[in-house]
């Protein structure tokens, strides 16, 4: 009945599929380099440089709006960065909640156009640098750089967060190095004046540099989903968070110090007439380095995203599919103004993820977070999330103020046009708290009566307490963690049986049966997880803390949940389900005996919410207890 354990292959093999806990490793550091190093690059840079040398900004305002774009923005990678351990899937499919399986497919199509379209950014980036090493031409360049990104994405997530890990060390000396010549070269007022005058400069700079993280935003958690789904919220968004933050305020406020020089045309050759000529020559290679490890991230959740639209073809397919899209884009930009270029697509791209993230950030952090629906549920195929962010879009249209088109507000009065990525953001976020507000009210649960000997059938789904029988979508969430918990403890020659203990929103205990390693048979895994929580918390924390199992609690473990003061309990599989599933099998004597019946005889309430997940929770057990 032992799993062997699966040689790692060097290639992903996961795809849009949720991560099982067998195959969760690392901690919330890694997010710290991996976004440290995503955001030490080269179009950060060019990014900041747009504030002094094309909106006109002066150096110090510059510095103030780069701070401010970036921290706002960085805030939505490290807060999505917290629900990847927790639920092991992707970005998107999360989005599927709020938005529905049907209403996520826009989200999926945008997420491969961004994919596509910082492939294009990054690549011009990589082109410039490699025609001023080498002297190459365009095509042989952009050859150069579509080989090396679309490789690197295709290997998989290991082999990013490994290349990410290694470069935010070498690009710490490289940036710091050309700090001391841009900052000492840097100049207090841009070459440039503002077009429209300094107010809507820096709201401009702000809305820029904020568009550009929040491309980040969009896939926070396909990178933080291989962790364990015990890992700390607070660690992981600080590490996610802080490792954009401090990134990108440096390099844009670096990029913004370059750009008091002059033009935007060539990015590399601004770097490089500031350095010596060896110098220069390593410093270029280190921003070449960047660049291609920037666009592989862009590439692999732009290939993800395919996955996640319905596409049913290998992750590294859609990896060069999406690669080569943006190699023939990039042949197509590279022969225009490239600043002009930067611009206009850092705002498209804002306009859609600003309501985006607004819708996400109120389904899952809002009041209406109790409500969202499923994401793998077959029947759920809109939601209202599709509906918040065209509407906010509709509303940012006057707005728009780009050389693609120019909204009529922004065109009477241009100061007004960075507004829009802020007006949608509150428009889509303040729209779907407020159509998600009229759900109907959970039926109200049916009291028990003490007095009777057995329960009936209707009795059985009901739950005694104050509490909603049914498992609500956060409950949801924490049930594929308890799932993941009882597929690593299958995974290590144990019963298939995992718990959580969950306080005040965050994962702070896992447990899993350990019956036949120690063998004990009383080492379930929710008696070892009450073990657990009397030893760590008091009584205070406990009542309001819910303990999520895999399987209903067994007449011992719901003993041990009573006397432990656990105010809320929550699970996948009954006990009948789990009884159909072992028979007779004398590992598992099985008893037909519900936690709520055990409970009901106490003094004390305890709230039950199951069971759900039916399929979800049975697959755990799949060829166990035969």
């Amino acid at each position: 009945m032992r799993a062997d354990p699966e040689r790692p292959s060097p290639i992903e093999q996961l795809g849009a599929e949720p991560v099982p806990a067998d195959r969760r490793h690392g901690r919330p550091w890694s997010l710290f380099t991996l976004w440290f190093g995503a955001n030490v690059q080269f179009a950060t840079l060019s990014v900041g440089a747009l504030a002094t040398s094309v909106f006109g900004l002066d150096l110090l305002p510059a510095i103030l709006a780069i701070v401010t774009g970036t921290l706002l923005s960085s805030a939505l990678v490290g807060l999505f960065s917290t629900r990847g351990p927790l639920t092991g899937v992707l970005q998107l499919v999360q989005s599927r909640g709020p938005f529905g399986r049907l209403g996520n497919l826009p989200s999926a199509a945008f997420t491969v156009v961004n994919g596509v379209g910082w492939c294009v950014v990054d690549s011009l980036l990589g082109v410039f640098i490699l025609r001023d090493l080498t002297g190459m031409g365009f095509g042989p360049a952009l050859a150069v750089m579509a080989v090396a990104q679309m490789g690197v994405a295709a290997v998989g997530y290991r082999l990013i967060h490994m290349v990410e890990r290694g470069l935010a060390v070498l690009l710490v000396v490289v940036f710091a190095v050309m700090s001391v010549y841009g900052f000492g070269e840097a100049r207090a007022t841009a070459p440039v004046g503002p077009a429209d005058g300094s107010t809507a400069a820096f709201l401009l700079v702000v809305a820029v540099t904020a568009a550009r993280v929040l491309g980040w935003s969009a896939y926070a958690s396909d990178y933080s989903r291989y962790l364990p789904a015990t890992s700390r919220p607070r660690r992981l968004f600080l590490a996610a968070g802080g490792g954009s933050a401090v990134a990108g305020v440096w390099i844009g406020s670096l990029g913004a110090a370059l750009g008091t020089a002059g033009a935007l045309d060539d990015p590399s050759h601004m770097v490089s007439g500031l350095l010596p000529d060896a110098l220069g020559t390593v410093v270029l290679l280190s921003l070449l380095l960047s660049t291609l490890a920037s666009t592989v991230i862009d590439l692999y959740s732009g290939a993800m995203a395919a996955l996640v639209a319905g596409f049913s073809i290998p992750r590294w397919v859609s990896v060069l599919i999406v690669g080569s899209l943006g190699t023939a884009l990039a042949w197509y930009a590279g022969h225009g103004d490239f600043a002009t270029h930067l611009n206009d697509f850092l705002l498209m791209t804002g306009y859609w993820l600003a309501p985006w993230a607004a819708v996400m950030i109120a389904a899952y952090w809002g009041r209406a977070r109790r409500g969202v629906a499923d994401p793998y549920d077959p029947a759920h195929r809109f939601g209202w999330g599709l509906p918040c962010v065209a509407l906010a879009l509709a509303v940012e249209v006057p707005f728009m103020n780009q050389s693609l088109y120019t909204g009529p507000l922004a065109a009477a009065h241009p100061g007004l046009g960075p507004f829009g990525l802020f007006v949608g953001f509150a428009v889509a976020g303040a729209a779907y708290t407020a159509l998600t507000a009229f759900r109907p009210p959970a039926a109200t649960p049916l009291e028990l009566p003490v007095t009777s000997d057995q329960l009936t059938a209707e009795e059985y789904l009901m739950t005694t307490t104050t509490a909603p029988a049914i498992p609500t979508a956060e409950d949801e969430t924490f049930l594929r963690a308890a799932l993941a918990a009882a597929a690593a403890a299958r995974a290590g020659g144990n019963h298939p049986f995992g718990a959580l203990l969950v306080l005040d929103g965050e994962v702070v205990l896992e447990a899993g049966n350990t019956v036949v390693t120690e063998r004990d048979a009383t080492g379930h895994a929710e008696t070892n997880l009450v073990r657990l929580a009397t030893r760590a918390y008091g009584p205070a924390e406990l009542a309001r803390a819910t303990l999520y199992t895999s399987t209903e609690p067994c007449a011992m473990c719901t003993g041990a949940v009573y006397w432990s003061g656990i105010g809320r309990v929550a699970y996948a599989l009954g006990e009948d389900e789990l009884l159909a599933l072992t028979g007779a099998n004398p590992e598992n004597p099985t008893m037909a005996l519900p936690c709520r019946e055990v409970l009901a005889r106490g003094q004390r309430a305890v709230d039950v919410a199951g069971p759900c997940l039916h399929a979800e929770a049975a697959r755990v057990h799949a060829g166990f207890w035969s």
